[in-house]
């Protein structure tokens, strides 16, 4: 997965610590948290297919303790359009999607 400070290099800016603030402005993110659950939408980079990123948004989902997947996005209309179901649900459609595709 790509963070939003690894463009920094690909627009040939040195790497300071302003330009990696100036990174996180410019690319809006939502930092992980450590021991949670997600569900992510990736995509092959098309300049560098080993590294992923999510491309439309909501790319990211969290899979909370509940059994809920819900869209983690800085697009503020994620959630409403995309409302939280349950993940198991979520992953079953993911899954059916695949094996048509295949």
């Amino acid at each position: 997965m790509v963070q939003s400070e690894g463009f920094i290099n690909v627009n040939r800016m040195p790497v300071s610590e302003q330009t990696i603030q100036q990174a996180r402005e410019t690319f809006p993110h939502i930092p992980m948290e450590a021991g949670q659950t997600y569900l992510l939408f990736l995509a092959p980079l098309s300049w560098d297919p080993q590294y992923h990123a999510g491309r439309l948004h909501p790319w990211r989902f969290v899979l909370t303790p509940d059994g809920m997947a819900e869209p983690e996005s800085p697009w503020h209309d994620a959630p409403t359009v995309f409302s939280p179901v349950p993940s198991e649900r979520l992953r079953g459609q993911v899954e059916e999607m695949v094996n048509q595709a295949g």
